[in-house]
């Protein structure tokens, strides 16, 4: 993000506007901020869990709260969505209209839409995967439903440490996609952001 934050020292906010609507790279870059966020964590949470098993403690010990597992799927989530709006403006899609407001259909967070649309082909595992990240941008982020029906958390259907792997597998697979236009920043395992 130190494009973006360094634009922004700089550069109005129409400026900005202007410069990032048809910078696929700053779309990916804001993308590598989530999914380093995510995989700390990701990594973190795991660790408190398998610590909270090989340890015994009293009941009046004291103990560290393990992090919400929905949270980094929010950040993977949203890493997502802008490597697909960066691949989708790579590939000459406009996602703005004339007045630069975001068109309507890339105001969700519809992922298999974007990713169908920027020409990806999902395996199964991957359409299952994109499909539960795009619950969790809507579900994880607030801790009462829109509405009442059976919720990600609520199903058992959790981050896990091979998720972490699948997505950042998928998001690599989208910045090789990027780098085919000649519009992506240089490879980089994104697992070890």
């Amino acid at each position: 993000m130190m494009a973006v934050s360094a634009a922004a020292d700089v550069l109005s906010p129409v400026a900005q506007h202007q410069l990032v609507r048809n910078a696929p790279h700053l779309w990916q870059s804001f993308a590598r901020d989530f999914i380093s966020a995510a995989n700390h964590l990701d990594r973190r949470a795991w660790r408190a869990i398998m610590r909270s098993f090989k340890t015994k403690r009293s009941a009046n010990s004291r103990r560290r709260r393990a992090p919400n597992p929905m949270v980094p799927q929010v950040l993977y989530a949203i890493a997502l969505e802008n490597m697909l709006k960066g691949l989708l403006i790579a590939r000459g899609h406009r996602l703005f209209d004339p007045n630069d407001k975001l068109v309507g259909k890339y105001r969700t967070h519809n992922l298999l839409a974007f990713a169908s649309e920027a020409g990806l082909t999902l395996s199964v595992a991957e359409r299952a995967l994109v499909d539960r990240l795009a619950r969790a941008i809507t579900e994880g982020k607030f801790l009462v439903p829109l509405a009442p029906k059976p919720r990600l958390r609520d199903m058992g259907k959790r981050a896990s440490s091979s998720d972490r792997v699948a997505i950042c597998r998928l998001l690599g697979r989208i910045e090789d996609e990027m780098r085919t236009c000649g519009l992506a920043l240089p490879r980089r395992d994104l697992a070890k952001l």
